[in-house]
């Protein structure tokens, strides 16, 4: 009789607090502490996606918008039911497989017959489970904010017909009258930029919550005090006579973690703070170039509400209306790009703090993630410098009489609307008396983004080379000084008499 051969699995989660070794019972307290402040922290984040979530099942008005939104289709391209819903269903199965991921962040780690990698590989599809649910729930408030201007112009509107203009269709004007009736009841959501933004903030929060969960589970550096190893090397090779000034110096550009995570922050900082101040100026409507990029990314769209033939879609304004639908790659982006290299920037944050990494390997991958961001975001911004810079231009271009296009453009808009009343209240909803004239950018022209890139690019692969090569002699050192150390411990334990240490 064959005799069968069971396959158990060794694999067993591990939920017990208390322990015989002392040091591994306060790992396993340590563990739970960081996974609950980290579902804490991560359930306060998603503060947002709770009101959101409650504003699109509640709001009378979107409710009216998805009854009618199949005749609107015909007119205006707006958002329909499924894309503002479906990433709320995405994102909140996201949001409760991380919930699910920190409650077993401990009894994993600490699991029975699971290796490093997949142990390393858990926490990590936790961190990117969280920040995936922050992106649903953001790309479901980007569509409704496609419909939120939708319904403030609406609701702004107090004429249906006028004598310039064709009827206004029947469906749109019926819907006009509901959302302004049911003003006072609408739920204010935040803009397209402000979304990205609250994104940009949730990207790195939770990426420092990564921070901690790393912190709490790599120990490679500390089990064999190879830094502290290093500090003693370099103290012991101090010159007794050496002046402050040269003791400084040293200090400063000594080959250490700390040292180098602080010169990877100066450099990201130099090339990240023009980015900074650029994307500020383009996503908040406190300048005339942000108030000029919504003018022509939303009313051109919200205007076909009028059925007209001419107007806005005459030739002379092609220049302008090329970048209605640019809005997303030239303002979005880069403010989704500033925050995931604001995230990474955080590491080092952490580094300098500690003093100390606790892993070269995740030291070095964190290097050139950066860096590839630092790429990114300069190249994300130099594309919409050119696109801003080419908008601003063709609405400041003058024709023969000395009108700019820009006056042509809000001369147009006037004429579409008809009535007085209604383009007064359209004015001051998008302040369009603001650029109602010329519009000044300082990256206007190309040769200006070209210098600014040049430079932007000479610090960022200069940087990136003199400070890798730093940590390419760290690493190479510190796996000497690891071996030595390792060498040091096998002929100790020898020497006590321990013969089973190879």
């Amino acid at each position: 009789m064959e005799k069968k051969i069971e396959f158990k699995s060794k694999f067993r989660l591990n939920f017990a607090i208390k322990d015989k070794v002392a040091s591994v019972q306060e790992k396993n307290a340590h563990l739970y502490k960081v996974a609950i402040f980290s579902m804490f922290i991560f359930s306060v984040l998603m503060i947002p996606t709770y009101i959101f979530s409650w504003i699109v099942f509640s709001d009378i008005n979107l409710k009216i918008y998805f009854d009618n939104w199949n005749a609107l289709s015909e007119f205006l391209w707006l958002p329909s039911k499924i894309e503002i819903l479906t990433p709320v269903y995405i994102g909140w199965g996201f949001f409760i497989a991380t919930l699910i991921g920190f409650i077993l962040l401990k009894p994993f780690l600490t699991a029975a017959g699971v290796n490093n990698k997949y142990k390393t590989s858990f926490w990590i599809f936790v961190i990117s489970f969280g920040i995936i649910a922050a992106l649903m729930s953001s790309i479901a408030q980007y569509e409704f904010a496609k419909f939120q201007e939708f319904f403030t112009f609406e609701s702004l509107i107090g004429q249906i017909d006028n004598e310039y203009v064709k009827s206004v269709p029947d469906v749109i004007s019926e819907i006009s009258k509901q959302f302004t009736a049911n003003k006072d009841q609408a739920y204010k959501w935040a803009s397209e930029d402000s979304i990205w933004w609250i994104l940009f903030i949730q990207i790195i929060a939770i990426f420092m919550l990564s921070l901690s969960i790393q912190n709490a589970v790599i120990v490679e550096a500390e089990s064999l005090n190879i830094n502290k190893y290093i500090d003693y090397i370099s103290n012991r090779k101090k010159e007794l006579s050496q002046n402050r000034m040269k003791s400084f110096l040293t200090k400063i550009f000594k080959n250490s973690d700390k040292n180098i995570s602080n010169w990877t922050m100066f450099a990201a900082a130099c090339i990240l703070l023009p980015q900074f101040v650029y994307v500020i100026t383009i996503s908040f409507d406190t300048t005339k170039t942000s108030i000029l990029t919504r003018t022509v990314h939303v009313l051109p769209e919200l205007l076909k509400r009028y059925g007209i033939d001419e107007g806005l879609s005459q030739t002379s304004f092609s220049d302008i209306l090329k970048y209605e639908k640019n809005y997303f790659i030239y303002c979005s982006l880069p403010i989704i790009g500033l925050g995931t290299t604001m995230a990474t920037f955080m590491y080092f944050i952490s580094v300098s703090i500690r003093g100390e990494n606790k892993s070269q390997n995740l030291f070095i991958t964190q290097y050139f993630i950066i860096y590839t961001n630092l790429v990114l975001i300069t190249c994300l911004n130099i594309i919409s410098k050119v696109q801003v810079g080419n908008l601003v231009e063709a609405w400041n271009l003058q024709s023969e009489n000395g009108v700019t296009a820009g006056n042509a453009f809000i001369n147009a808009i006037k004429g579409i609307i008809g009535n007085d009343s209604d383009y007064e209240v359209i004015e001051k909803a998008y302040n369009l008396n603001l650029i109602d004239g010329h519009v000044g950018f300082l990256w206007e022209k190309t040769v200006n983004v070209i210098a600014e890139s040049i430079i932007l690019f000479g610090i960022l692969i200069s940087s990136f080379l003199i400070i890798g090569f730093n940590i390419m002699k760290t690493t190479i050192f510190k796996k000497r000084v690891g071996a030595q150390i390792l060498f040091s411990e096998i002929l100790a334990k020898r020497r006590k008499g321990n013969k089973n240490v190879k």
